[in-house]
Formats: C-alpha cells, structure tokens, sequence
C-alpha cells in the first residue's frame, strides 16, 4: 500500500512540475488561455517601467484577449533583463503589439517527461525503503553471545551487582 502511495505521489510531482519549453506562435492569433511568453521591445521596457517594474524583458502569463492592437495578459511573473523573475498573482496587463518583440506560448515537453519519469526510478525505490514501516522480522532483538557453537540470549546486567 505504501508503495502505490509513493508511486501516485511521485507521478503527482513528475506532472505538476512538468519541462516545459516556449516555441514561436504559430499563427498571429493565439487561444484565449494560453499560457504565453510575452518579450518586450525596448520601448516596451522603458513604457511600462512604471507598472511592471525596472528593466522588465518579459512577461509570462495567460492570454485574457488579443486582437490586432493590443494584448491583455493575467500576469503570473515577469523577468527583468538582468534575470531575476519576479511573481505576480494574476494581475491583468494590457500591453500594445508596438511593445511586443515577440510572442511564445508554453509547450510541454513530452521527451523531458519521460526521460525525468525514466530517471526517477531509483529516488522513488530509496524513497519507498527510507519511508516504509519495517516488518516484525526486521525489528531489533537483545544481543546474542556463543559459548561451546550455541547461541544464547545474553542474560548479563549492563549495570553491576551491588555486593
């Protein structure tokens, strides 16, 4: 029971974090709901210095509404030029197409999955054996000395006799 137990959770884990990869639109209209990366021009940088923080390259989030002029955005993160990635909580951002250097949508990657779920084998199995309850037979006993081939309990006292 606790190795199926391992066995969902790690799969559970294996699909929430997922490999994921962004690859070019595909056609100029994407889904509503796509979960998308949004990197900005330089003026697109300087124009919303002031709403989506200093020296924001990019913006990831998904898709509310799109059309020709304008993209709105539920903002989940974005990441400044130099690389730190700040989260968001949804906020919507509507950002102009004159601001958008290009557009990507989010992809799972079918072929990192498998190899992660391949290799998570042996960390599951050392997982399952640290975390599994012990059976009976496995359960410490007293020690045991030897005398003349036959083993005994040891009936010694590990404190001394008062005399």
């Amino acid at each position: 029971m606790i190795l199926v137990r391992h066995g969902i959770a790690m799969s559970l884990l294996i699909c929430a974090t997922g490999c994921y990869y962004y690859q070019p639109l595909e056609t100029p209209d994407p889904q509503l709901g796509t979960y998308m990366q949004v990197m900005l021009t330089d003026s697109g940088t300087s124009h919303f210095w002031g709403y989506l923080g200093p020296d924001v390259g990019e913006v990831r989030g998904r898709l509310i509404t799109a059309d020709t002029q304008a993209l709105a955005l539920s903002v989940e993160s974005v990441q400044q030029r130099h690389g730190q990635v700040l989260s968001w909580k949804g906020e919507p951002v509507t950002l102009g197409r004159e601001y958008v250097a290009t557009l990507r949508e989010r992809r799972l990657s079918r072929g990192r999955i498998a190899l992660l779920a391949g290799g998570s084998r042996p960390p599951h199995a050392s997982i399952t054996a640290m975390t599994a309850v012990p059976s009976p037979s496995l359960v410490s006993r007293p020690p045991r000395w030897t005398v003349a081939g036959r083993s005994r309990v040891s009936t010694r006292s590990a404190v001394p006799d008062e005399p």
